[in-house]
């Protein structure tokens, strides 16, 4: 556990030893002071032996409930760290589009233009946010139902994944299950990788013909290995293949539905750079003059006074947000750092629950339709 209620358990643990030891030391004077109190303290420990005996029993009871709780706590945290760890592996920040276009269909993710992955690296290569990411990769992923030819066997929601081979620094490589590295601009038109979940699911090893269905037509490949879930390869059953591939299989030319973002560092420490990371990405993406008509709205003094109101129930990372926002909202000019905040989702639901506890219905309503366009 690092925290209780919101402290750190390492503040905790100093404050309570800087209490315990001085408690402790007078404790120890006091007795060595005065002998005749120390002997009748001391005397009642055998003479009430079933009294003494309870009182070490509940107190053992209330160490032992106190310590199960934290163990519990500990081990749900620790579940949910290591199956984000695995499953997100080196990937830091996921990056998809919330605008749908006509191309779209019904369960598939909203594709852009691969130009718009070159004109975002060139981008954050201009901000000082760049020295806090160190990958950068676009990708295409759609579930499909395969089948192994070999097993007859078949796994309806295969996530096939195209990822372009010269875009994985940062991200690490891909490893076979025996360890050997593999390089994915070595796979061939119709070959590809999967992930060790999909292998279970399909009984499949290295040789084995795939057989994917898109659009009523069926794409085979030819597996060339069983690599570790995890990152790129996915938690779920993945089948890996370079980009360009995968844009011919779905007809998506020229387009990528997804990219993904690493930070600098390992896979624990790049996670706090996320912050960071995130408000430079929610600048680069958020429409200006959306953002613009958002601050006229809510330049209201009723409405910067109950956004800047303290509340109990509003974390300390939420009041700073709001803070941004009150901040952008009282000045004549649009800040970055006021748009970062507006971007949040959370900062939003925090304004629409404002502006419901003030009864501006109108002007929640517009603020919901502007917030669903930046």
């Amino acid at each position: 556990m690092e925290e209780l209620f919101g402290l750190s358990m390492d503040v905790a643990m100093v404050f309570l030893l800087a209490v315990f030891l001085p408690v402790l030391a007078v404790v120890a004077v006091m007795a060595w002071r005065n002998r005749v109190m120390l002997k009748l303290g001391l005397r009642n420990i055998p003479r009430r032996k079933s009294q003494t005996v309870l009182i070490v029993v509940g107190i053992m009871i209330s160490t032992l409930i106190m310590a199960a709780a934290f163990g519990t706590g500990d081990s749900i945290s620790y579940s949910i760290r290591d199956n984000a760890v695995g499953s997100l592996g080196t990937i830091d920040e996921i990056i998809v589009s919330a605008r749908a276009s006509d191309s779209d269909t019904i369960g598939s993710a909203t594709y852009f233009p691969f130009q718009r992955y070159q004109q975002l690296k060139a981008e954050l290569e201009a901000l000082s946010v760049s020295e806090s990411i160190d990958g950068l990769a676009p990708s295409i992923g759609e579930p499909v139902p395969t089948v192994n030819n070999r097993t007859s066997l078949s796994e309806g929601q295969m996530r096939v994944v195209g990822v372009d081979p010269d875009t994985l620094d940062g991200f690490g490589r891909f490893h076979l299950l025996s360890g050997e590295e593999v390089r994915l601009d070595t796979l061939g038109p119709n070959d590809a990788l999967i992930n060790e979940e999909a292998a279970n699911e399909l009984d499949a090893v290295a040789g084995d013909e795939l057989v994917s269905f898109v659009a009523g037509s069926s794409v085979n490949f030819r597996v060339q290995g069983v690599v570790d879930s995890g990152g790129l390869a996915g938690r779920d059953s993945t089948l890996l293949v370079r980009l360009d591939r995968a844009q011919q299989m779905f007809g998506r030319q020229g387009q990528v539905n997804s990219m993904a973002v690493s930070n600098l560092g390992g896979v624990i420490d790049g996670a706090q750079r996320s912050d960071e990371v995130t408000d430079a990405l929610r600048v680069l993406f958020t429409d200006r003059t959306v953002a613009g008509d958002l601050k006229d709205l809510l330049h209201r003094n009723d409405v910067i006074d109950e956004l800047a109101s303290p509340r109990l129930t509003v974390g300390e990372q939420m009041s700073a947000d709001l803070s941004t926002l009150t901040d952008g909202l009282s000045e004549s000019r649009l800040t970055d750092r006021f748009i970062g905040a507006l971007a949040d989702e959370d900062v939003q639901e925090e304004v629409l629950d404002a502006l419901a506890r003030l009864e501006l219905s109108e002007v929640e309503r517009q603020a919901s339709t502007l917030f669903a366009g930046l």
